[in-house]
């Protein structure tokens, strides 16, 4: 064999495996900005608090996520609320979303998907006469959601600090920080699934209605696609790190 032959039969190699796939993994966002919406309604029957939330969510420039919530809390006892929810959900986006052949691969479309949710809750809250000033409060959310659609289990587990300021007796803002973390039950081949570190300010405009401004980080962590193993690649974790601001309306009545 000749050299120009060798030399040809590399060239050939080399462009043949510089044009193959990298991989059947999403290519991860990173730093990209969201923005999200969402409008809530609650009202005070005693220990009872029925409520409906409305969710809209832009990712990527398109209106992708949309969710209904009914449902309410039930006071245990002073500090700690139990909760029951239904959720109607569209757009959301699961590992196995991820779908495709070995040489192309692509995020299904989800946006017109709906899928049905069941959350039962468990918030504790406690002062913290410890910190300077009033009104700082200390809540615990804990959330078990099971999704009907692909059977997923989640348990969130979001501590959080607020603090309210006061005015004549009554609330004038609230400032908080949040902090979730995701754990998924039943899938994933990671421990954390999401967390999302978040502030939240809510301007108290009457007793009935108060306007949200809320700012957060979310890191969320893809796992391997069953497309992907049928397909025979590579196992893969990607991590999404996305800003999301978002706004909001709440009434209480």
């Amino acid at each position: 064999m000749t050299e120009k032959s060798r030399f040809f039969i590399l060239l050939v190699l080399a462009v043949t495996i510089t044009a193959m796939p990298l991989g059947a993994a999403p290519a991860e966002r990173s730093n990209e900005l969201d923005y999200q919406f969402r409008f809530n309604a609650s009202t005070d029957l005693g220990n009872l608090e029925p409520m409906l939330n409305l969710t809209a969510k832009i990712e990527e420039g398109d209106l992708q996520y949309r969710a209904l919530m009914l449902g309410g809390y039930y006071r245990l006892h002073p500090n700690v609320k139990a909760g029951l929810f239904y959720t109607l959900q569209a757009g959301a986006l699961h590992d196995d979303d991820w779908i495709g052949t070995p040489t192309h691969w692509w995020w299904d479309s989800t946006t017109d998907r709906l899928e049905h949710l069941l959350s039962i809750d468990l918030s504790p809250r406690f002062l913290v006469p410890a910190l300077p000033g009033e009104n700082w409060v200390f809540m615990l959310k804990n959330r078990w959601t099971w999704n009907s659609y692909n059977n997923h289990q989640t348990l969130l587990v979001r501590p959080g600090l607020n603090y309210t300021y006061m005015q004549n007796r009554e609330p004038v803002w609230t400032g908080g920080l949040q902090y979730g973390l995701y754990f998924p039950l039943n899938f994933s081949e990671v421990l954390l699934y999401e967390q999302n570190p978040y502030l939240n300010f809510i301007y108290h405009v009457s007793p009935v209605m108060k306007v949200e401004l809320f700012g957060a980080y979310t890191m969320k962590t893809w796992s391997t696609s069953e497309d992907v193993k049928d397909a025979g690649d590579p196992d893969y974790t990607v991590t999404d790190r996305v800003f999301v601001l978002g706004t909001g309306v709440l009434l209480r009545f």
